[in-house]
């Protein structure tokens, strides 16, 4: 018993001894994986087909390590490892005592190291021979690697991949050592070498072959080398190799058992797929035909183009025989496989190939057969293959433009589906077969154009000739033209020459027949032609001088349907054109621009020409001219510009000719519209104290356009004083057409004034502010004077703000007050006023002033005491000479001083007072209204807004003049303008009239709807508020006024209407009589054919009681006297 305990504690050591050595065990393959290599290895990573990153390298293989390294080893456990944050957010394993950064820089002189290692050697060549097993479950191969070693002393590690082989027998030959590292799935089987030069590696290898019926498949991954080759030997006498498109492969039958595959180029990875092919003594050969046909018919043949695609079933092949349609020839035949063909007889065909096949292969077959005509049938049959168990196919036939095909006859065919077919744009119908033979016949029959035209005519029409552009825009229904045929009877008696009847690609000249028929033009098209397409023809004629009209007759392009025409017309300058059609054409004008004339013409009759009258006019050249002479001063030089202004007509003018006077000759510049410069060229002709010139214009001009002249006059050296330059003015004359009017401006500087005492130029002042004369007298030179203004002048004054305050009085008289608030160093002021008024009094701030008169309505003031920084008052009382009376309605004009040379830096305000009869229906052009509409108990007036004064804000230390106190009371309106005023213009409505317009219109308005029950509804509201709308866009102002007059005008529409019910109540109340019930009832033994004399109302009758006839029958009335009883 005891020896059993014993036993049993002895087994119990034992059993844990071995726990103890197990977890031992796995604790030292952990940690060998988790550092990813073997302690008896050096530390090297390996790439696929480089060299090694590792510093052992250098080194040649280790081997068994001591117990001391062992111990050392033993001793790395997995606290000797760390993991570090990586910049992208990765745990790096890293030794304990090294950094990341050391880490980092460890790598990047490892990743040197490679670089540096990148040359070290070169695999030269790679050759493969072997041959596959019997059963073919693998391949036994013999691999010969030749390597090229370019360092000396120093070990290099190299990768030969091959992982998916097993190694049977290595051997090494070569001027150098090799040794064997290890093997990897991933980089394969890797071996040390040393010494430079040549090495060589022979390896028995056995590769496994994978299956997939019926192909078999051999793969081998091998290093990079540029040279690599594979022979193999497969026990199979015919076999089939899948192409491989980087590697050349050949096949050969060393004997009758046996295949050879020799293979060149086999890259990184050797990819091997073969089949058997079944042996002919074996199996009999069948085979799979699906043939595509296609037709395209032509006018003048029928091409078919057949593809055929031939497999086997069972079996191989090298010829075939074929059957063709009958009535077609041959015309090609090819494909990949294809070698040559002969015929048996003459619709069998046999196919020689370059070798036997089980397929696919693609045969692609084109034939012709003539056109059929007459309605003859077309039959589509054949390529019936021998030996074909199955054989299938489609039939597509093309459209061909102006013909119809139909299908008349067919065996073992089927209508389909004509998108099914590739590219089907083209096909008009299509079928398939299931079986051979088939048979299919159709015929082609020609369709009957039906085509639109839509004619375009152009005539281009000159003094001498007219030439026709006529463009036919063809589209065409159904069908396709083969030719056209133009309609033109009176070609020739018109005089018309035919040039050209073009089209790109469709007509060719030589073609058209113009003279069997004078009266009509065939034109064949090159070919036929469907869907849309245009016909241009050119024409030219001469015009007859002295000829007043002429038949204009435009060739007709017979269709099924004509369009109606256009007609562009597009004349010389000088020609005017007029038509009048003839009975059966009409003409309707549609637009008109500069250059053209467009014109619509369409015929009530089909197959009859347009045709027109035309009468031509030409017209001579006509021209106008106009001249301005711009004056300015600089630098003691006058600086002249004449602006010449040309207007011409009917004709363009391609230069102008002008007479230069011999002061300014040679010294004159010339530009085009103000901007181009002009070249002139002198004439050599002497007129009237000048000589004349010619000058080209860029181009022809008609219209309007301007020449401008520029030249400079030098003054005498004391035109800055204060004595006048008399000055003549040299004036450049046209030579084309005298001047309509000359014209000269004053633009110099506020120190001088321009003068003209000639009595045929009158003054005139411009919105500027600038002087302008003008005379209708033709002028050759001008006699003007320079005189200095005096420094006074009012060029250095501003004009902060104004203020213009009128009023009307029940006379009709108008009286002005203008006040400015003025600035500036000058110690006069002028002014000028209206020729229609008259001035009252003047004021500097509170003190009255005389103006001097200086003439033409100019008036002068003098302010000698003026300091130059304070502003002063300007106030001018004026009013006019005539008195206007008091209308309906009215149109007043309020003129205002201008103050001459003033510069304005604010606006002006003005009010404005018209008699309180009177009220504002349209407001002034130019100024804003500063006067709102506002309620005052049931009405609405227009005032003032709160915080805006029609009186003028002053500085505390100006005292104005006291206000008027002989101001008419009225209806007050208040408007700005921002800088100079002007006259302002406004119309009033007598209130009267406005309460007539207003209250009328809408009592007019309420009258219709009342009377007229088709106006009282929701469209007829809607329209008159559009209108409103409408007119108040424009007319706002009015509008507004009329508003209240016409909700008076309603309120009158609507009692009229009250009254007018409340009398018809009264009217038809006294004469109604209400029936009694026994008028209701027949009496009995009366028949159908009684009459009564009044229909019969009953109950549920529509007609109102109110408004029933009363009845006067006996029994009505025997009724009422009863009940009376």
């Amino acid at each position: 018993m005891a020896q059993r305990t014993e036993n049993k504690t002895h087994l119990r050591i034992i059993v844990l001894s071995m726990i103890f050595a197990l977890l031992y065990c796995a604790q030292t393959s952990c940690v060998q994986t988790t550092f990813g290599q073997s302690a008896k290895q050096p530390l090297i990573q390996i790439e696929t087909g480089k060299t090694t990153s590792s510093p052992s390298d250098t080194v040649p293989p280790q081997k068994k390590k001591s117990s001391a390294e062992k111990k050392e080893e033993k001793s790395t456990s997995k606290n000797d490892i760390i993991y570090l944050i990586a910049p992208d957010g990765n745990l790096v394993p890293v030794p304990a005592n090294a950094s990341l950064k050391e880490y980092l820089e460890s790598k990047k002189k490892q990743s040197r190291k490679i670089k540096k290692n990148k040359l070290r050697y070169s695999i030269a060549s790679v050759s493969l021979t072997g041959s596959v097993a019997q059963g073919g479950t693998h391949a036994e191969l013999k691999a010969n690697i030749s390597v090229q070693l370019d360092v000396a002393d120093e070990w290099v590690r190299i990768a030969f991949k091959m992982h998916e082989a097993v190694l049977k027998e290595s051997q090494y030959s070569g001027k150098g050592t090799a040794s064997f590292d290890q093997f990897d799935r991933t980089a394969g089987y890797s071996w040390w070498l040393k010494g430079k030069g040549t090495h060589t590696l022979k390896l028995s290898l056995l590769v496994p072959i994978r299956k997939k019926a019926p192909m078999r498949r051999l793969q081998l991954s091998l290093p990079e080398t540029a040279v690599s080759h594979l022979k193999l030997t497969v026990p199979i006498p015919e076999i089939n190799v899948k192409e491989n498109e980087q590697s050349f492969t050949r096949i050969t039958n060393p004997n009758a058992k046996t295949s050879l595959i020799d293979m060149f180029g086999l890259g990184t990875l050797l990819d091997l797929q073969w089949q058997a092919l079944p042996s002919q003594k074996q199996k009999k050969t069948v085979l799979h035909t699906a043939t595509r046909i296609h037709v395209v018919p032509h006018t003048e043949s029928v091409l078919m183009t057949a593809t055929q695609e031939i497999r086997a079933f069972q079996g191989s092949f090298s010829r075939l025989k074929v059957q063709l349609p009958k009535e077609w020839e041959l015309v090609d035949l090819k494909g990949d496989e294809y070698v040559s063909h002969t015929f048996i007889n003459q619709q069998t065909v046999l196919v020689q190939l370059d070798e036997k096949t089980a397929g696919p292969i693609e045969l692609v077959w084109t034939l012709e057969a003539p056109f059929p005509k007459d309605l003859k049938p077309l039959s589509l049959q054949g390529f019936q293959v021998e030996k074909a168990r199955r054989q299938t196919g489609s039939i597509a036939i093309e459209k061909l433009d102006g013909y119809q095909i139909a299908q008349i006859q067919g065996k073992s065919v089927h209508r389909m589906n004509v998108s099914s077919i590739v590219d089907s744009n083209r096909v008009a119908t299509a079928y398939h077969f299931l079986k051979q033979p088939y048979q299919l016949q159709i015929t082609i029959q020609e369709i009957d154009p039906n085509y639109t035209v839509h004619p375009e005519y152009q005539l281009q029409i000159s003094q001498d000739e007219i030439e026709l552009d006529a463009s036919y825009k063809i589209l065409v229904h159904r069908g396709a033209v083969k030719s056209i045929q133009f309609l033109w009877s009176s070609r020739l008696a018109e005089g018309w020459s035919l040039e050209t009847i073009s089209s790109e690609g469709l007509i060719s000249s030589n073609l058209i027949d113009q003279t069997s028929n004078p009266q009509r033009i065939t034109v064949p098209l090159i070919e036929r032609k469907n869907g849309q397409f245009e016909i241009r023809l050119r024409a030219r004629k001469k015009i007859v001088p002295g000829e007043k009209s002429t038949l204009l007759q435009f060739p007709l392009l017979i269709a099924s349907e004509q369009r109606p025409a256009k007609l562009t017309i597009k004349q010389a300058d000088n020609i005017e054109v007029q038509f009048i059609p003839d009975n059966k054409t009409r003409l309707k004008k549609r637009k008109k621009n500069k250059e053209s004339t467009s014109y619509q013409l369409t015929n009530s009759a089909r197959e009859i020409e347009l045709s027109l009258l035309a009468t031509i006019q030409a017209h001579p050249q006509k021209l106008i001219t106009k001249t301005t002479e711009i004056l300015k001063l600089k630098n003691n030089k006058l600086l002249v510009k004449q602006h010449i202004a040309y207007e011409v007509a009917y004709e363009r003018l391609s230069q102008v000719r002008f007479q230069v006077p011999d002061e300014i000759f040679g010294r004159v510049q010339f530009f085009f519209n103000d901007d181009v410069p002009l070249t002139e060229n002198t004439t050599g002709l002497m007129v009237e104290g000048g000589h004349q010139t010619r000058i080209p214009l860029p181009e022809p001009q008609l219209g309007k356009f301007e020449i401008v002249a520029s030249y400079i006059i030098n003054l005498p050296s004391h035109s800055s004083t204060e004595k006048s330059i008399p000055i003549l003015l040299p004036l450049i004359s046209s030579s084309d057409a005298p001047y309509k009017e000359v014209r000269l401006r004053s633009e110099l500087n506020p120190l001088f004034q321009l003068l003209l005492e000639d009595s045929s130029f009158q003054s005139e002042l411009k919105s500027n502010e600038t002087t302008e004369w003008v005379s209708y007298l033709p002028q050759n030179r001008i006699a003007v004077q320079l005189k200095p203004r005096e420094q006074f002048e009012n060029h250095q004054l501003e004009i902060l703000r104004g203020r213009v305050q009128t009023a009307f009085e029940q006379t009709g008289q108008e009286r002005t007050r203008a006040q400015y608030l003025l600035k500036g160093n000058s110690k006069f002021v002028t002014f000028e006023i209206h020729s229609e008024s008259l001035i009252e009094w003047c004021w500097w701030n509170d003190k009255k002033v005389a103006p001097v008169s200086l003439g033409n309505n100019r008036y002068r003031l003098s302010l000698k005491k003026h300091v130059a920084k304070e502003p002063y008052l300007l106030t001018i009382d004026y009013h006019s000479k005539l008195k206007s009376r008091s209308r309906w309605t009215h149109s007043y004009q309020l003129p205002t001083p201008k103050i001459l040379g003033g510069n304005w830096v604010s606006g002006v305000v003005w009010d404005v007072t018209i008699p309180a009869d009177q009220h504002l229906f349209l407001l002034p052009q130019n100024f804003s209204p500063l006067f709102q509409w506002e309620r005052e108990g049931i009405f609405w007036r227009r005032r003032l807004p709160k915080g805006i004064s029609s009186q003028m804000s002053l500085p505390k230390n100006i005292v104005a003049p006291a206000m008027r106190t002989d101001v008419a009371h009225g209806n007050h309106y208040l408007f700005s303008r921002l800088g100079a005023p002007e006259t302002m213009k406004i119309t009033a409505m007598n209130r009267s009239l406005v309460v007539l317009f207003g209250a009328g219109l809408s009592l007019i308005a309420g009258f219709v709807l009342l009377k007229i029950p088709a106006t009282r509804n929701l469209l007829t509201l809607l329209f008159v508020a559009f209108v409103v709308s409408v007119v108040a866009l424009w007319y706002w102002e009015p509008v507004q006024l009329l508003i209240q007059p016409a909700l008076l005008g309603l309120l009158l529409a609507v009692s009229a209407a009250m009254i007018e019910r409340m009398l018809e109540q009264k009217r038809f109340g006294s004469n109604l009589t209400l029936p009694i019930p026994s008028e209701y009832v027949i009496p009995s033994g009366t028949g159908s054919s009684v009459e009564h004399p009044h229909p019969l109302f009953g109950v549920g009758s529509e007609d109102p009681t109110m408004v029933r006839p009363a009845e006067d029958s006996p029994s009505a009335s025997s009724s009422e006297v009863g009940s009376h009883s």
